[in-house]
């Protein structure tokens, strides 16, 4: 009983992984191109087509062979691209760093806080429906199909919301700019004072 259980598995042992790598390698330029077609950029591309390889490997029992390979790899490759931008999106985006000290100019920071209040202040003004809509695009990176299924309105709709929030945003801000609120160059302006 036990060698006819040996015997089964063995049938449904699947390619051997030369033939899995030379299936692969005949194919990378396909899966790279579904790769940088998902959002991956080409140097992370070479990288995610060996992760494809071993998922492709480890899901080896699944493929059918009486079937097509490329769609098979096209899938996984899709998959592999969507984890990779989920994994990267999570990532915390630190600048290296640089040597010295290189704190920023209290003016320039002063100018960054007023830019973020008014721009905070023009996004508070914008009604829910349309802050929604900016908030989880532009700000939480979100895709605009992620948008619609979150807020549970059509695509469509979706998209017109966040032309209309983009443009009500900009006549906002610009409206606060002309209230002199936020100087255009206050350095030059503090620079002229100290010469007199």
């Amino acid at each position: 009983m036990q060698q006819g259980a040996r015997r089964v598995s063995r049938a449904v042992t699947p390619v051997p992984p030369v033939s899995a790598s030379l299936a692969l390698h005949e194919n990378s330029r396909y899966v790279r191109s579904i790769l940088r077609r998902n959002g991956v950029n080409a140097t992370d591309a070479e990288d995610l087509v060996q992760e494809v390889l071993l998922v492709m490997w480890r899901r080896r029992a699944d493929y059918d062979p009486s079937r097509p390979l490329r769609p098979w790899l096209g899938g996984i490759a899709v998959k592999v691209a969507a984890a990779f931008r989920k994994r990267k999106g999570r990532e915390a985006k630190a600048p290296p760093p640089e040597p010295g000290d290189r704190s920023p100019d209290p003016e320039q920071q002063l100018a960054t806080m007023r830019s973020h209040s008014m721009v905070a202040r023009a996004l508070g003004s914008l009604p829910e429906k349309l802050r929604q809509v900016v908030v989880l695009y532009d700000l939480d990176g979100r895709s605009m199909r992620e948008v619609a299924d979150s807020l549970d309105i059509p695509l469509f709709t979706a998209y017109s919301r966040l032309r209309m929030a983009r443009q009500a945003l900009g006549r906002m801000v610009r409206r606060l700019q002309q209230k002199k609120e936020l100087p255009a160059k206050p350095a030059r302006a503090r620079a002229r004072a100290t010469r007199r």
